[in-house]
């Protein structure tokens, strides 16, 4: 059975590369034919994974002018995203401390 650190470690692995897949968009909003991708997130039995996926195009097939529209709101959207894995980053990092801080507790009374 997955222990809180197990999970904990799962989300810091998550919430780096929602930070990287979303940082990558916004360093790119401006570069000509770049096409934003998304982190997607899946729950399993030893915590969250997150891959990438591509954003889909708008209508005509090409990405319209970065500068103009910012993908059609994509970039308030990886701002938010940012910001809530670094919350998420800073939640399991937590979890992680507490655990370890509980770990030595016991430690401290079987000894």
């Amino acid at each position: 059975m997955p222990s809180a650190l197990t999970y904990s470690l799962s989300g810091l692995q998550a919430a780096s590369e929602r930070a990287s897949i979303r940082s990558q968009n916004i360093a790119n909003v401006l570069t000509p034919g770049y096409q934003p991708v998304e982190p997607v997130q899946i729950s399993t039995s030893s915590g969250p994974v997150v891959s990438a996926r591509a954003v889909p195009l708008p209508p005509g097939g090409s990405n319209p002018d970065p500068s103009a529209l910012a993908f059609n709101g994509s970039l308030e959207r990886d701002l938010v995203d940012l910001t809530q894995a670094k919350h998420a980053y800073a939640a399991s990092a937590k979890v992680i401390k507490t655990a370890n801080e509980l770990q030595d507790s016991l430690l401290d009374i079987i000894s």
